[in-house]
């Protein structure tokens, strides 16, 4: 078998995509604006990549050559399976408030639901697989997010600043005494809310924008309720981090992190799940007990990566086996050392991979699965290349 398999990748056409970032990458002549949000490049079988040398999709390939797809290491370490799923995402108006279950969750609420006969399609199923989904994004654009909750402090002067405190019962516990266990309280109060409440915390935030001093912050607010009117999720950036990543900069989100992506497009990675628990903007289902139950709670600053600036292999730290990516600017030829199942994906230019006696050329939006068995891999060109493997 070869160890430079060429790849053809899978579109997601969610309401929230750009209707021409993918279909530019991918060098396509798009003449409609219907949004597309992710591409796809894995093993998932909600969208699995394509090998076209095998003409078989990558999981039903590596079901069927798993030690020569992923090494005998991976191979046995992840149960054969090819633990991450990498995207890239294209917004050009705010994803759903989520969260993602850790294994454990995951694992737990998958089995619920299984022993409920909740049909996967179901409005009302939470859990998609038994997986976690700890994830990286990797900023190709201006990248607005919201990322986990603003240190209580801050919470509690912005909350003052807007003047609905009267409006939360439980807020004066938290301002006393500004704890996880307090700030709980106050934030499972907004979300559990009657629509009534939910609709006068709206009209108040609404009534004392003005009042805010962040432009960022009152900004967001006003574009999430042109996008999601009588939506609460709208005023989540008075307690999310809410920032921007600039080109090459990257953030990791652990499970439990509750985050939104606003607008941008970037490079995903995460392991391989689709497990989504959603607090507002959206239509689709919230459960707002079961998301509480998986949250992080910890209120605190998000740490953002840096670009690396110009240098030649950027590679992105992340405190979990499943998934590693590395941005490469390649000017010059490259080797790089391989014994792990590996997605390369060119954003710009033109490459030539070599392996062994194999080569392939690749142009701008095409893609290689590496397998596990290549040693190493050459690179000629000058492009912009994403890599994904393995962190073990």
């Amino acid at each position: 078998m070869n160890k430079l398999l060429r790849m053809k990748n899978q579109v997601q056409k969610y309401a929230w995509g750009t209707p021409d970032y993918i279909a530019n990458l991918l060098q396509i002549n798009k003449t409609n604006k219907e949004p597309w949000a992710e591409l796809w490049l894995g093993s998932h079988p909600k969208a699995s990549s394509i090998l076209t040398d095998l003409n078989l999709s990558l999981d039903k390939a590596i079901a069927q050559y798993p030690e020569q797809l992923l090494g005998k290491t991976c191979a046995t370490l992840f149960e054969q399976k090819l633990p991450y799923l990498l995207k890239i995402l294209s917004a050009q108006k705010p994803l759903s408030i989520q969260a993602h279950p850790n294994l454990e969750q995951a694992k737990s609420g998958f089995a619920k639901e299984n022993k409920q006969n909740i049909a996967l399609t179901d409005f009302m199923r939470n859990y998609q697989d038994a997986n976690h989904k700890p994830e990286l994004l990797c900023a190709l654009t201006e990248f607005h997010a919201m990322c986990g909750f603003r240190p209580a402090l801050e919470i509690i002067e912005i909350i003052k600043q807007m003047e609905i405190d009267p409006l939360l019962m439980s807020f004066h516990k938290f301002a006393d005494n500004p704890n996880v266990v307090n700030f709980k309280l106050v934030f499972t109060e907004i979300l559990d809310s009657k629509m009534e409440k939910k609709q006068q915390l709206l009209a108040m935030v609404v009534r004392n924008l003005h009042l805010i001093q962040s432009d960022f912050i009152r900004n967001w607010i006003v574009k999430m309720l042109d996008f999601y009117p009588n939506d609460i999720g709208a005023i989540m950036p008075l307690f999310l981090n809410t920032f921007t990543l600039n080109p090459g900069e990257a953030i990791f989100l652990k499970a439990g992190v509750l985050h939104a992506y606003l607008e941008g497009t970037g490079v995903e990675i995460m392991a391989n799940s689709d497990n989504v628990l959603r607090g507002g903007l959206t239509s689709k289902n919230i459960d707002v007990a079961e998301l509480v139950s998986i949250l992080n709670w910890e209120m605190e600053e998000p740490e953002i990566q840096a670009s690396g600036n110009d240098q030649e292999i950027r590679e992105y730290q992340v405190p979990v086996p499943e998934f590693s990516l590395r941005k490469i600017n390649l000017t010059k030829e490259l080797t790089l050392p391989n014994s792990k199942p590996a997605i390369l994906i060119v954003i710009e230019g033109k490459v030539v991979v070599e392996c062994d006696n194999e080569k392939q050329n690749l142009k701008q939006g095409e893609s290689l699965f590496v397998t596990g068995e290549a040693r190493e891999i050459q690179l000629t060109g000058t492009a912009l290349i994403f890599v994904a493997s393995v962190n073990n």
